[in-house]
């Protein structure tokens, strides 16, 4: 018994002993393992922190610029009017710039996009809406964004580049409540191309995928037109 347990404490002894040599022999690279992991987690609650202030900051600021654009919309005095002007798109320009991946930056874009497309600057109010789809996908605001944007496109008579955008949008947000709606629009500018198989492809599409939207209630008035208007064959 006093044997067994004589050869036992020696085994522990021995372990002992093997584990503070592979302790010591491997001390520096314990060390440094140790200190990139607290380096690590020292550096993520800083940017976590550091993130989440950008974060509020930039929303506060977008916040403001939307409530400058909506002054500048109700705005009736014409000198007030474009002093506003060149101060809301100052103020956008800026949130832009100081903050490209939060959230106020997205808005910011969002209310840019807005006031060229309040302006008529067509062009300029796409590639915000664009850049703001592309930056944000994942945002709310990235479908409505990809939609004004191909609205920009058919205001420029670029019906292919809008085919495009919409294309894109009922690709990537098959259940957006703006579906429907590009459906018809696609149908509606394949008309206007008098592209009627490709017109009646995306009403019928329309009838397939939201057989209950008012969208399709209104492709299925289109599909008549062009039936009796010998558009295309009845089937």
């Amino acid at each position: 018994m006093s044997s067994n347990m004589h050869h036992r404490g020696l085994d522990e002894e021995r372990f002992a002993d093997k584990l503070e040599r592979f302790i010591h022999k491997r001390q520096i690279i314990i060390w440094a393992v140790l200190i990139v992991v607290l380096g690590a987690i020292v550096t993520y609650f800083i940017w976590t922190e550091r993130n989440k202030k950008l974060t509020e900051d930039s929303a506060v600021l977008a916040e403001e610029s939307q409530d400058l654009y909506f002054q500048w919309l109700s705005e009736k005095d014409e000198k007030k009017k474009e002093s506003l002007e060149d101060k809301l798109i100052e103020k956008l320009n800026n949130i832009i710039r100081a903050y490209p991946h939060q959230y106020g930056g997205q808005r910011a874009l969002f209310v840019r996009g807005n006031f060229y497309y309040s302006k008529e600057k067509w062009d300029k109010a796409a590639g915000d809406f664009i850049d703001l789809a592309k930056s944000f996908a994942n945002s709310y605001l990235a479908e409505i964004s990809l939609y004004n944007a191909g609205t920009c496109y058919e205001e420029l008579d670029k019906n292919e580049k809008a085919i495009k955008i919409y294309e894109e949008l009922i690709t990537k947000y098959k259940e957006s409540p703006l579906y429907a709606r590009t459906l018809f629009a696609m149908g509606r500018i394949y008309e206007v191309e008098k592209d009627y198989s490709k017109a009646s492809k995306y009403y019928n599409k329309l009838e397939d995928d939201k057989p209950s939207s008012n969208w399709t209630k209104m492709a299925r008035n289109r599909m008549i037109y062009l039936k009796v208007n010998n558009k295309i064959k009845e089937e």
